[in-house]
């Protein structure tokens, strides 16, 4: 989606909430884990640019709703039960994801770990290589994953 009707549609969003009427919408360049983030003091919320290039409105429409819930509620309630209404009030059907992963396009990160359980294959990414690796485990099987800077693919070839 293009950034200026994201934010367009952002912007009306706000609108519709008087308690919102100070708040102002921007684009996050840098983030690239989180789709958005209320900040309270500056009074605005971010949308992470490669998630709301990547995606469709009803994708980034969640991501909204969820701040929104945020900054109606105040600092410091995090995803309790207010929040919790806040959100299913304002039309978010799933208040415990920021927005349903159906459908959801994560930007790719470089650099990355690729996390492998050896029964089952790739199972996700992390940022950063983790200390004692040993003791990381599959919750489905049991099975010590595997830790590669390499694609999952590349690491499968290898094992073979």
């Amino acid at each position: 989606m293009r950034i200026a009707d994201a934010l367009a549609r952002a912007d009306a969003m706000l609108a519709t909430q008087d308690a919102l009427a100070e708040w102002v919408v921007v684009i996050d360049r840098r983030p690239k884990k989180r789709m958005g983030q209320t900040r309270y003091t500056p009074r605005e919320i971010g949308l992470t640019q490669a998630y709301v290039e990547l995606n469709d409105w009803p994708i980034i429409e969640a991501v909204m709703l969820h701040e929104m819930a945020h900054a109606l509620v105040g600092p410091g309630k995090g995803h309790g039960a207010e929040w919790k209404a806040q959100a299913r009030a304002l039309g978010l059907r799933n208040p415990r994801a920021a927005a349903s992963t159906e459908g959801l396009v994560c930007p790719p990160r470089p650099g990355g770990v690729v996390i492998i359980c050896p029964r089952h294959g790739e199972l996700g990414t992390r940022t950063r290589m983790p200390a004692g690796r040993a003791r990381y485990r599959h919750n489905g099987c049991g099975e010590v994953v595997i830790f590669s800077r390499k694609s999952a693919q590349v690491v499968a070839e290898g094992s073979r």
